[in-house]
């Protein structure tokens, strides 16, 4: 028999510590849930972790423990069902035995195995999502980690999978609305070819024979073929060089935060990417704040999780204001993070103690915000896109017509 610490929380959130003598880890276990507890860490006496010891996702596995990566749908899905079963009045290491042995999902019943396995030994669930797969991420599991501490681990999934699922929705809105503009893009490009490949040398033909000189449109492109097919190897590595240095300069700090700072100033583009990334941060701030994480590790966490590295550098300033004690409003209003209007609301906040529901309203109207900046944008792309077919059409069909006209008027003046 061997003595165990534990630490732990009753259905109601209470915090709860104490000892208890089991033959083994499984056995504490299984007496800790026969107590209607729920563990957060449990370690042999005179063996106890050290207190503050940090969640470290995509940390090493030990033996035993299977990785596995998941998509974000995975995820989400791995989330939603979880928090299911939480809900449900189920304790953690039941709920994943149930996925476990329910889960159709290969990967996901791999991961529940996985986690089920470590949570059995005394491993904190939250450390034990980072140990199993990186796909969870920081922000992921910091946020279990609290709910962990606080007792309410299936509020806390259950808010993270709504935002999981207005993330994926979010990226899904933006890729169909980029579907039609890639499609006309893409039969502009097919035009080209087939004109310079097909349509071009027949007209060729015909001006030679009424000895005219052709259009300025057809010697043009006429030039291009026969450069590239003269010179197609130099064509070739050109276009390698210069998308290995494109690249390699995506993957060099400097080269990235000029890239992500160049797309935000992209005319309304720009803006749009700009209100995605403003509504992600207020989402996460909210959502973080509400469930009670300190101010500070809610900024670094967010900051963490911006995709966006010009703009990173900038929140960054705010996180050190606020780590030297400013406040969160003063700190975005000197370094411009935010607009005008949303900082209003985040004062508004801070004094009446409802930063975190100002946060979620914030973020509500930002994604408003982007719907209609979304609906915009997918209007005015495609009959952008058509005008320029059109003109490239018009100025080839001049071109011919002149052409043929002035070779019609030579002939007949002859």
């Amino acid at each position: 028999m061997s003595v165990f610490v534990y630490e732990a929380v009753r259905p109601s959130g209470e915090r709860v510590s104490g000892t208890l003598d089991a033959a083994g880890r499984p056995e504490a276990l299984r007496e800790l849930t026969r107590l209607g507890l729920q563990a957060l860490r449990l370690d042999v006496e005179g063996a106890r972790a050290a207190p503050g010891a940090k969640v470290v996702p995509g940390a090493k596995a030990g033996p035993g423990i299977e990785t596995v990566r998941l998509r974000k749908s995975e995820v989400l899905l791995f989330t939603e069902d979880l928090a299911d079963l939480l809900d449900a009045g189920m304790q953690l290491e039941p709920a994943l035995r149930i996925m476990e042995e329910r889960q159709q999902n290969l990967k996901l019943r791999g991961a529940a195995r996985s986690l089920r396995a470590q949570v059995r030994e005394g491993v904190s669930f939250a450390r034990a999502l980072g140990r199993t797969s990186g796909s969870f991420g920081d922000l992921y599991c910091n946020l279990v980690e609290a709910g962990e501490l606080s007792g309410s681990l299936s509020q806390i999934l259950r808010k993270q999978a709504e935002y999981l699922a207005a993330t994926q929705e979010l990226q899904s809105r933006i890729g169909s609305a980029l579907i039609y503009p890639a499609l006309l893009v893409v039969a502009i490009a097919l035009m080209l070819v087939v004109f310079v490949l097909f349509v071009i040398p027949r007209f060729v033909g015909l001006f030679s024979a009424m000895d005219s000189d052709m259009p300025a449109v057809f010697r043009m492109l006429l030039s291009v073929r026969a450069f590239v097919e003269h010179y197609w190897w130099l064509v070739l590595g050109g276009g390698g060089l210069i998308g290995v240095g494109i690249w390699s300069g995506l993957r060099n700090p400097v080269g990235r935060r000029w890239w992500h700072e160049f797309q935000l100033r992209i005319p309304v583009l720009g803006s749009v990417m700009r209100l995605r990334i403003e509504a992600q941060i207020t989402h996460t701030l909210g959502a973080l704040v509400t469930n009670g994480l300190p101010l500070l590790k809610t900024l670094q966490l967010t900051n963490r999780a911006n995709p966006n590295l010009y703009l990173q550098e900038r929140f960054e300033d705010v996180v050190k204001a606020v780590e030297e004690g400013g406040s969160l409003s003063r700190a975005l209003a000197r370094t411009g993070a935010l607009p005008a209007t949303s900082i209003d609301m985040i004062t508004v906040g801070e004094q009446t103690g409802r930063l975190g529901p100002a946060l979620t309203k914030i973020s509500k109207r930002e994604e408003k915000r982007l719907t209609v900046a979304m609906e915009r944008l997918t209007q005015l792309i495609p009959p952008l896109i058509i005008v320029i077919m059109a003109l490239a059409v018009l100025s080839v069909a001049y071109s011919i017509y002149t052409g043929i006209y002035e070779s019609i008027g030579g002939l007949q003046t002859k």
